[in-house]
């Protein structure tokens, strides 16, 4: 067996705002889904039709669902780029011996407010507020290694240390 861990659960994690030290807020955090552009391939020499990849990425949004309103919150409507880096801690088992493992998370995203609520008021309850931001950068590190970066702004598509654009990038002059 190669991978000796089971994946269990995200143990912990906080959330920092352009590269402070301060936490943003208690929130949950809906991340983006990765759905590629596709056109339709159909006419001579194919036998029926089929979805292509056309190497872009559509609408990626995060989505901070907070607990309750604070200060921070109102950072959001600020406008321009805000960057958020999210640090975890995954909680893995150990196979052979059944000790748990604790893997360290990174992500940063970067993206514009689109979006939010402000949530309800209700005696001992959640706020439920949220801010929505349409990200252009997203980096994702395991345990200090690279498995995804892509930046739309810049050309760059990395997975598990793969350039995926390098030929797009040349076929460019970028």
């Amino acid at each position: 067996m190669a991978n000796k861990a089971i994946p269990d659960r995200v143990k912990d994690f906080m959330v920092y705002k352009n590269g402070t030290t301060d936490l943003v807020g208690v929130a949950d955090i809906q991340l983006p889904s990765f759905s590629f552009a596709t056109e339709e391939v159909k006419g001579a020499g194919v036998f029926g039709s089929f979805e292509s990849p056309v190497g872009h990425f559509g609408s990626q949004k995060v989505t901070l669902n907070w607990h309750s309103i604070t200060d921070r919150l109102f950072d959001f409507l600020e406008l321009g780029a805000h960057r958020l880096d999210c640090r975890g801690a995954l909680q893995e088992h150990d196979r052979g011996s059944g000790r748990l493992i604790t893997r360290a998370l990174r992500i940063v995203v970067q993206g514009n407010t689109t979006g939010g609520e402000l949530g309800k008021l209700e005696k001992g309850a959640t706020t439920d507020s949220n801010t929505e931001l349409e990200i252009t950068y997203i980096k994702i590190d395991i345990d200090g290694k690279n498995v995804l970066e892509l930046d739309k702004l810049n050309y760059i598509y990395r997975v598990n240390g793969k350039d995926q654009l390098a030929d797009t990038r040349r076929a460019l002059g970028l």
